[in-house]
């Protein structure tokens, strides 16, 4: 087996991160067409280059060669700049820009730096209001600091996303999600203030490309599964890190070639289920020394971009193997589409699903007729068939649901008394409401439901004597967190829960019937996506949560679960089609 000087070898001991995301999903099932019309490729693989540490003109000309050499032999890679790199080459090497540009080269974010920048993104929103902080995000990401340390922002120049889409003539097609590192969690008032400057996917840590995917607060989330192994095999040995799986590249035996390693790997994937690779480095590591910085000899540069392109050419000639990059990804999946016609019979089937599967939280998402629904598409249906049956008397065919954020505000935030967010919920005593005080509740709510689900619902309109009254109070006396409510006030889920009832009642045309009111909590647990392989976040109170590092606005939305469903690929993607 070919060695190579071990000079190198020290100097490069970082020199790829690999995921591989075996399938359990629907993703893993999938991908672009692979290189022969009657059977695809099984194997996805994309490579990815960080510009995630302070670059000078070395790393950035080491970038713009990379770059070339992928467009020799015909292919993609996604390139991630920070905020503070990209400064650094739009300002002193624009070619490197240019030829990215020019080579179209799908462009990530990294976000400003790599790591927290001082102060951090948490600190500056932490205890803002969701509306706040999306557009303090903004502000952010369109605007440059003058270094990756400094609190003052440059108003009068571009910066972060902003400057991608003027470098580039388009935003990128992906970012990070947190706070500056891929380590840390997800932020979704960062992630929706990335949607709206014209994102389209998060990707998992480290800006790899992950199986299964779902949609998350209107982007495109790719997740690991249990299969994913993490690699960093240098010139001479494979370092691998299995998070707990073993891997064929335990079995490397150093000194060995990364295209032997490689292949190693390849030859042992199943032909029966797509697997995707993930591929990544940084162009620092072409000119500098991982341990301490120094540059490269022009001899050890050569030899690293001669390795590095024996890879790619690796790849690139291997029958199983199709490249692809964060914009294939895209276009295999379906679009999210910004409205959508629910028929009624859909709605029947959503509603038996939802109340089957109700426990102390809401069920994920629902799945029904290969539609996916999420807990906002649910409420959403719930609440149109409901306002159209309170203004009409009937149920119409079909109504329209519309891409909408989930509660951004609960009972807690809003200042109401209640253990609204925990577990338990023994605030609540379990009883009944007419069905008609749900319908009323609906056409009174309807011009609070605008571009998200409302955080609190407060009950109107009772059952008398006389009949039923549209106004007045409701369940007199009941018990709130020792105290006493004349309305009661119910939060998202509960209200979700009693509009699915209401519904199945009225299609039985059970007017005068009631619903049984529960305490429930807010959001859903997840640990019924084991396939979409969501890390859990602690439960139970706000100290708990901020030892993740979660900032107010997703202490009260959870990081927006309740947009969470899977994503849906194009037919031409199935495996089984070809």
């Amino acid at each position: 087996m070919r060695k190579y000087p071990a000079k190198t070898a020290s100097n490069l001991s970082r020199l790829f991160v690999i995921v591989v995301a075996g399938s359990t999903l629907l993703l893993a099932q999938h991908g672009p067409k692979g290189p022969s019309p009657q059977k695809p490729a099984r194997i996805y693989f994309n490579f990815f280059q960080h510009f995630d540490v302070p670059i000078g003109r070395d790393e950035a000309l080491a970038g713009k060669r990379v770059a070339e050499l992928y467009a020799r032999y015909g292919i993609k890679a996604d390139f991630y700049p920070t905020g503070s790199s990209l400064v650094n080459m739009v300002d002193h090497v624009p070619e490197t820009v240019e030829t990215l540009k020019r080579l179209g080269m799908p462009i990530g974010y990294h976000g400003w730096a790599m790591h927290d920048p001082v102060p951090s993104l948490a600190e500056r929103i932490k205890d803002m209001s969701w509306d706040d902080a999306v557009q303090h995000v903004t502000y952010l990401e369109s605007h440059r600091r003058p270094s990756p340390r400094a609190a003052e922002i440059d108003p009068a120049r571009e910066g972060g996303i902003a400057l991608i889409k003027s470098a580039f003539g388009e935003p990128p097609v992906v970012a990070f999600g947190s706070f500056g590192a891929g380590g840390l969690p997800p932020c979704a008032a960062v992630e929706r203030a990335h949607q709206k400057m014209g994102v389209k996917m998060r990707p998992v840590g480290g800006s790899m490309l992950g199986y299964p995917l779902f949609w998350e607060n209107g982007l495109l989330v790719g997740r690991t599964s249990p299969r994913t192994v993490m690699l960093m095999p240098n010139l001479v040995s494979a370092v691998t890190f299995p998070f707990g799986f073993r891997s064929p590249w335990d079995d490397a035996q150093p000194p060995a070639h990364p295209v032997a390693v490689l292949k190693s790997l390849l030859d042992v994937l199943p032909e029966d289920q797509i697997t995707f690779v993930s591929f990544g480095w940084h162009p620092f590591q072409f000119v500098r020394d991982v341990q301490t910085r120094r540059l490269l000899s022009q001899d050890e540069t050569e030899t690293v971009f001669r390795i590095y392109e024996e890879v790619v050419r690796y790849v690139v000639t291997s029958k199983r193997v199709r490249v692809v990059t964060s914009k294939d990804v895209l276009n295999m999946v379906v679009p999210l589409p910004e409205t959508q016609a629910v028929a009624v019979s859909t709605a029947d089937e959503m509603a038996g699903l939802l109340l089957a599967n109700w426990g102390g939280s809401p069920p994920e998402y629902l799945e029904t007729g290969g539609t996916d629904f999420s807990l906002c598409d649910a409420f959403q249906t719930f609440f149109e068939f409901l306002r159209e049956y309170s203004a009409a008397g009937r149920f119409p065919k079909a109504v329209t649901i519309r891409d909408l954020l989930g509660p951004t505000d609960t009972p807690v935030s809003l200042g109401i008394a209640g253990s609204r967010i925990g577990a338990g919920f023994t605030d609540i005593p379990a009883t009944t409401v007419p069905v008609r005080t749900v319908v009323y509740t609906v056409r009174e709510t309807a011009p609070r439901l605008t571009d998200r689900i409302p955080g609190a619902f407060q009950l109107s309109g009772r059952e008398t004597a006389k009949g039923f009254e549209p106004s007045g109070e409701l369940l007199d006396g009941v018990i709130l967190n020792e105290r006493s409510y004349s309305k009661a006030v119910l939060n998202p889920a509960e209200f979700l829960y009693c509009m699915a009832q209401a519904y199945r009642k009225l299609r039985s045309n059970d007017i005068s019937g009631s619903v049984l009111v529960r305490g429930t909590n807010v959001f859903p647990t997840m640990e019924g996506l084991k396939s979409i392989e969501f890390e859990p976040l602690p439960a139970g109170d706000r100290s708990q949560l901020a030892k993740a590092r979660l900032t107010r606005q997703d202490w009260y939305t959870l990081l927006q679960r309740w947009t969470v469903k899977p994503a849906r690929l194009k037919t031409e993607h199935h495996p089984e089609r070809h």
